[in-house]
């Protein structure tokens, strides 16, 4: 219940930081587009709203993927046992835009039973495609609009 809750804190946050952006500055990959986890001061909004509150949540399921943003939407990548799931999440709305799944079966080390299964890597998106790395090594592209598998 606690990683679903932190993963529901995520995207909350992610939405949040990503509404003050200008829309085609996308956060597409892990730790954003540098890969340092840092919005330059100079791309920083001008003005902070006074509180937060809010907007939507989407439960997700578990793992340690991270949620990224391209296009107007937020791409997840997570487990409900025995499948793996990929979400395509609209930012504005928080309405689930698409979704797939495929079975990913396995074997938990006994060391390591208070750990999720997975997944354990952040999405890519890139020229219209999210690429997504699987518990049990499936590298996946699907179509960032439509979710076919390509």
């Amino acid at each position: 219940m606690r990683k679903l809750l932190h993963g529901i804190v995520v995207i909350g946050v992610c939405v949040a930081l990503m509404s003050a952006r200008a829309p085609t500055d996308d956060w597409a990959q892990w730790r954003g587009r540098d890969r340092t986890g840092v919005i330059p001061a100079s791309e920083a909004p001008a003005s902070w709203p006074e509180g937060v509150s809010k907007g939507w949540s989407v439960e997700v399921g578990e793992g340690y993927s991270s949620p990224v943003a391209a296009g107007g939407k937020i791409f997840v990548h997570a487990r409900h046992d025995p499948d793996e799931i990929v979400y395509a999440i609209d930012m504005a709305s928080g309405k689930v835009a698409w979704q797939q799944k495929y079975p990913a079966p396995i074997a938990k080390n006994p060391y390591a039973k208070n750990m999720a299964k997975g997944p354990y890597s952040t999405p890519l998106v890139a020229a219209g495609r999210v690429y997504t790395l699987g518990t049990s090594a499936i590298l996946s592209a699907w179509n960032a609009s439509t979710g076919a598998l390509l």
